[in-house]
């Protein structure tokens, strides 16, 4: 990572992370967000535009990395800079298989059509006190369905390693998916009828709507069931 000064960013960052206006210390400008096609992709989201982490964030990729050496550990930062000195981020860039990145509404995220031209519209910040969630909502989708892989929000300390299989959704409750811990490759038609789902069914200010409801609804429209409670396996797509 070089040494750049200066944040100075507007446009999206400006709607979504409106009290993200100090430079760190010391900024080092963090290099563009960019992932290869894989399943062995794990991906960590920090979208409020902070230049860095909490201890209990840094838990979570640190762990994920530890019980994934095989894996690539990506943890990307709407902040264009992190501080120079700061300790924690040295100690994950440590990790020979976490890799830390910007990541740039502005800048294409290949493969998510439909998702990326909704984003660049900026669809989710218009009329609305919830543009940062609504953001993080969507990109989490779009990153893993641009490339592959598995995305955890900070909050998830790893003590084992994930499930095997390539396709799987997490429970937020018994009766309810979250979009918090989720596993689906690239092409795969999860992808295809969330961001459908997504784009064309947003609601602005309804909590939970454009986030673990869009997987609630997909299961149960692709599966044609009423309660996820009764459901372990549809098509391909396991529910943990």
């Amino acid at each position: 990572m070089g040494l750049e000064g200066g944040v100075g960013e507007g446009g999206w960052r400006a709607a979504a992370c409106p009290s993200q206006t100090t430079t760190p210390p010391f900024p080092v400008r963090l290099p563009k967000f960019n992932a290869s096609v894989a399943t062995k992709n794990v991906f960590f989201l920090e979208t409020t535009c902070a230049s860095a982490l909490n201890a209990k964030m840094a838990c979570a990729v640190e762990s994920a990395a530890v019980h994934h050496p095989n894996h690539q550990i990506h943890l990307a930062l709407t902040s264009s800079h992190v501080g120079g000195t700061d300790a924690i981020i040295q100690a994950l860039a440590a990790h020979k298989n976490i890799r830390i990145a910007t990541l740039d509404v502005d800048n294409e995220i290949q493969g998510t059509g439909k998702l990326n031209r909704w984003l660049k519209e900026m669809e989710w910040a218009k009329g609305t006190d919830w543009a940062g969630i609504n953001l993080s909502d969507a990109l989490r989708l779009g990153v893993v369905c641009s490339v592959g892989g598995t995305y955890l929000d900070l909050d998830m300390w790893m003590v084992a390693p994930l499930p095997a299989s390539d396709t799987w959704i997490g429970r937020e409750r018994w009766d309810h998916l979250s979009n918090g811990a989720f596993r689906i490759p690239k092409d795969h038609w999860v992808c295809e009828e969330a961001t459908k789902e997504l784009t064309e069914h947003f609601k602005r200010n309804v909590w939970g709507h454009n986030g673990p409801g869009v997987f609630q609804r997909v299961v149960k429209n692709i599966c044609n069931i009423n309660n996820i409670s009764d459901v372990h396996q549809c098509k391909d797509l396991e529910i943990l």
